[in-house]
């Protein structure tokens, strides 16, 4: 029941919205289905094309005991290859349907495999999804970012996080969201067949309703 509980809180967590003009319609050029050629293309371009950022109000405010920054450390049984911690930066965090570039404290990590243990991807992935829920965070992404949504981020954000997002191209990512009565945890994790990149960020809370 819980494991159905955490996936329907999830579903009802993204609110997509589209961005963009339609194309005019040109009657005239059109495919073998009816469909304009313009339509078409928009379509193809609909990931790129489509913001989805996190509704925070329908996230679980956690209390669970955090410990120190960055929260989340190298899956169990691993060590860390690479590091690097930035007290104020700009990450892309993927939601399922598109990115939403989020700031605050960034930390970003790259695991280890040591000597006379084998690499799983499922390994690693379990022992973050375990770590981040036992914080009380919320699961809100877990599958690939389509290739032209990843070539939509801007190449200076890329260049900047290319530590968090080395290998973002054709693998998993899993994003959680970890909500605290003064603070909004976010956490992205990516696996490949030889190591998983994961990357922490803390940013403020939103801001609250105006009153009335």
């Amino acid at each position: 029941m819980k494991k159905l509980s955490s996936t329907l809180a999830v579903l009802a967590v993204l609110g997509l919205a589209a961005c963009g003009d339609k194309p005019a319609k040109n009657d005239a050029d059109t495919t073998a289905d009816g469909a304009t050629t313009a339509q078409a293309d928009a379509g193809a371009k609909a990931p790129s094309a489509v913001a989805a950022n996190v509704d925070l109000s329908l996230i679980p405010v956690s209390t669970a005991p955090l410990g120190a920054f960055p929260y989340v450390g190298a899956p169990a049984g691993y060590g860390v290859r690479d590091e690097k911690t930035m007290d104020l930066a700009a990450y892309p965090i993927w939601t399922g349907a598109g990115f939403q570039t989020v700031e605050g404290k960034v930390h970003m990590a790259s695991s280890a495999t040591p000597e006379g243990k084998t690499y799983s991807r499922l390994e690693v992935q379990r022992s973050i999804d375990e770590a981040v829920k036992a914080l009380g965070g919320v699961q809100i992404a877990n599958g690939e970012a389509p290739n032209p949504a990843i070539d939509d981020l801007p190449q200076s954000l890329r260049s900047d996080m290319n530590l968090g997002l080395m290998i973002i191209y054709g693998n998993p990512i899993s994003a959680y969201v970890i909500r605290r009565p003064d603070k909004t945890i976010w956490v992205q994790a990516i696996a490949d067949a030889s190591q998983v990149v994961w990357t922490v960020v803390e940013a403020p809370p939103p801001p609250a309703p105006p009153a009335g």
